[in-house]
C-alpha cells in the first residue's frame, strides 16, 4: 500500500510541476514595443525613423518655430534624433514631458534650457557652447554632456557659462559631464559663480546623480553644491579661480554676501545626505583661495566623501556647522 501512495505522490508532484511550468509560460506576456506612426510628418523617406531630416528639417539653422515642431513630433511618441553637426541655436524645452531625444555628437552653439519639464531622456553625446540650465524639472537624464569654450561658434562669442541646476530640479541624472574653460569677468557671467552650480533659494535641487565630472580651468569656483540626496561617483577639478577679477558676481543664495568671491575647487553649502565617492582637486596653476569649502549643513543627515585627493597649495576650510564626513585621503 505504501509504495502505491509514494507512486501517487510522485505523479501528483510531476503533474503539479508541469502545470506550474505551463502557467509560467502563459502568465508572462510577450510585449513587443511599437513605434508611433510618423507618416503624417514624413517629408523624406531616405532618412531613418526619428531623424529630424526625415521630417523636413535639413538646415541646422533651426528657427524657434521649427524646434517647437520637432518637439511636438517627439511629444507624440517619436524618438527624435539630431544628426552630427553644429546647430547655431538655443535649444529650449519648456512645459514639455515624455520625450526621448538622441544627439549624435551634436553641438548646440547656444544654451540648452529645460524649464517646467518632466520625463525627458537625452541619449548620445551633446556638446554645449554656452550653458546647460535646468529649473523646476524632474526625471531628466543625460548620457554624455560637455561644455566647451568656442568663441568663434558660440552664439554670444564668449566663453561657456557652465551648468546651472536651479530650484525645483529633482532626479537629474548624467553619466558623463565635462566643463572646460568656463566663466568670464563681465556682467554676462554674473550668475556663473561656479562652473557647476547646484543651488536655489527655495526648493533646492534633490537627487542629482552624476557618475563622472571633470571641471577644467574654471575662471571662478569649480563646483558649488547645495540641496540634498545627490550622488557623484567621481568629481575632478583641474585648476580653478583663474580670474583675478572679483566684479560682476551676484551673491549665492543661502551664502553670506562676499563668499561668492572666494574661489575654491569645490564648495558645499546648505546641503545634506549627499555622497561623493571620489573627490580630486589638482590645482597646478595655484590660483584661487581654498581647495575645498565645507560650509554650513542643511540638516542632520551628514554628507559623505568616500576618498579625497588634493594637489593644491591652497588650504581648505570647514564651517563649525558643517556636517560632512571624509572617509579616506589618498
Amino acid at each position: 500500500m505504501t509504495k502505491y501512495l509514494v507512486f501517487g505522490l510522485i505523479l501528483i508532484l510531476l503533474f503539479s510541476c508541469e502545470v506550474n511550468r505551463s502557467k509560467s509560460v502563459i502568465d508572462i506576456p510577450l510585449e513587443i514595443p511599437s513605434k508611433t506612426n510618423d507618416s503624417i510628418w514624413v517629408k523624406n523617406t531616405s532618412y531613418n525613423y526619428g531623424d529630424i531630416r526625415r521630417y523636413g528639417f535639413q538646415d541646422k539653422h533651426l528657427l524657434k518655430e521649427q524646434i517647437d515642431s520637432i518637439i511636438d513630433i517627439g511629444s507624440s511618441g517619436v524618438d527624435i534624433s539630431f544628426p552630427k553637426g553644429l546647430y547655431p541655436i538655443n535649444f529650449v524645452l519648456e512645459n514639455k514631458k515624455n520625450l526621448n531625444i538622441h544627439f549624435n555628437s551634436s553641438i548646440i552653439a547656444g544654451k540648452l534650457s529645460i524649464v517646467n519639464t518632466n520625463n525627458v531622456n537625452i541619449t548620445g553625446e551633446i556638446e554645449i557652447l554656452d550653458q546647460l540650465f535646468l529649473k523646476n524639472s524632474s526625471n531628466i537624464s543625460f548620457n554624455e554632456v560637455s561644455l566647451r569654450t568656442d568663441k568663434i561658434n558660440n552664439l554670444h562669442k564668449r566663453a561657456n557659462r557652465g551648468v546651472n541646476i536651479y530650484s525645483g530640479s529633482k532626479d537629474i541624472t548624467m553619466n558623463e559631464l565635462s566643463i572646460e574653460e568656463s566663466g568670464g569677468d563681465d556682467v554676462f557671467f554674473q550668475y556663473s559663480q561656479a562652473a557647476l552650480m547646484i543651488h536655489g533659494f527655495q526648493d533646492t535641487p534633490k537627487r542629482v546623480i552624476i557618475k563622472h565630472i571633470l571641471i577644467k580651468n574654471s575662471k571662478r569656483t569649480g563646483a558649488y553644491i547645495s540641496g540634498s540626496s545627490h550622488y557623484i561617483g567621481k568629481i575632478k577639478v583641474n585648476n580653478y579661480g583663474l580670474s583675478k577679477n572679483k566684479d560682476n558676481i551676484k551673491p549665492v543664495e543661502k551664502a553670506s554676501i562676499g563668499e561668492e568671491k572666494i574661489f575654491s575647487g569645490v564648495w558645499m553649502n546648505r546641503s545634506e545626505n549627499n555622497r561623493i565617492d571620489t573627490l580630486v582637486i589638482n590645482n597646478q596653476m595655484g590660483y584661487g583661495t581654498y581647495s575645498i569649502i565645507l560650509d554650513e549643513s542643511q540638516g542632520y543627515v551628514p554628507n559623505l566623501i568616500g576618498e579625497i585627493s588634493i594637489t593644491d597649495g591652497n588650504d581648505y576650510t570647514v564651517d563649525l556647522n558643517s556636517n560632512t564626513l571624509v572617509m579616506h585621503e589618498f
